[in-house]
């Protein structure tokens, strides 16, 4: 299997990549997949586990492909964003969204419900837009999610 990363294609994840021993699907048991319907809280060093095992794996689009089928965003990021979240934090929810516009998934309806917090999240990627420090790939999946909500204006958020 040829390593891609966010920039390439992939082969897509099956059903096996969401079930077992997968790294992915272990974490989400842990941390946000399960019985429990109470909202988990969200554990910095959970998200930088998450951000260092995918640039360390230079962001393939597969494991990209597998965080949004087993609900990283909708289950643990945005539930869990808030004016204190880290950068790594709101990387991620922008990385996982660009993910789902690009598989023409919804996108929208998951930030539709707080607008406020919608708001202080898209300043903050914004801001980081900005950041010449980020590696050239990140800043690139910035600029993909900006365009995309720029494009999206009709959904009213």
């Amino acid at each position: 299997m040829s390593k891609h990363n966010i920039q390439g294609e992939a082969s897509r994840p099956d059903i096996t990549d969401l079930q077992g021993d997968n790294e992915w699907t272990q974490i989400a048991k842990r941390h946000w997949l399960g019985g429990d319907t109470k909202q988990k809280k969200v554990k910095n060093d959970v998200v930088n586990k998450v951000w260092e095992a995918l640039k360390n794996e230079e962001f393939q689009y597969r494991s990209l492909l597998i965080l949004e089928s087993l609900q990283l965003l909708e289950s643990y990021l945005w539930p869990g964003y808030g004016e204190s979240s880290t950068n790594h934090h709101v990387l991620l929810i922008a990385l996982l969204a660009t993910v789902k516009a690009r598989e023409n998934l919804p996108l929208w309806d998951i930030f539709k419900e707080d607008a406020d917090k919608f708001s202080s999240f898209f300043r903050r990627v914004l801001s980081m837009s900005l950041d010449k420090s980020l590696a050239i790939p990140i800043r690139t999946t910035i600029l993909s999610f900006i365009i995309c909500a720029f494009q999206s204006l009709d959904n009213g958020l």
